[in-house]
């Protein structure tokens, strides 16, 4: 994994991870994590796991705890992209990102459903896409 990548402590998986309350040694740990990616390159902390497992969830307390604006991208970007012709909606991804993160006015944000990145029709490479945004 490259080093300025963070695979950061989810607990364990399995609907269970929702129910579970965020104790204090948790949010420390991710606190520490979030301090040492805001100083690597690329700035990006992802959270993975299978459909159902709890990644949702997670990612809303973790923007109340760190006061952290929660975006969509699912629903923001495929809004966005409607109005784009096919063939330019790969094109338009990398601005459209950036654009949502500016709106957002912080340093940091929660980026929630980001499957879309995946579609084959937009032929991304995700993680570069990522990587891009979180500059």
């Amino acid at each position: 994994m490259p080093r300025s990548l963070a695979a950061l402590p989810t607990r364990p998986t399995g609907k269970a991870t929702v129910e579970m309350d965020l104790d204090k040694s948790w949010l420390d740990a991710w606190e520490e994590r979030l301090r040492k990616v805001k100083q690597s390159s690329c700035r990006l902390a992802l959270v993975v796991g299978d459909e159902g497992s709890g990644k949702t969830a997670i990612l809303r307390r973790l923007s109340e705890a760190f006061r952290l604006p929660r975006i969509n991208l699912g629903e923001e970007l495929s809004r966005k992209l409607l109005a784009v012709e096919g063939d330019d909606r790969a094109r338009q991804v990398d601005g459209i990102m950036a654009e949502l993160f500016e709106q957002n006015g912080t340093e940091a944000v929660a980026l929630d459903n980001t499957e879309i990145l995946f579609e084959p029709e937009l032929a991304l490479k995700p993680l570069e896409a990522l990587k891009v945004a979180s500059r």
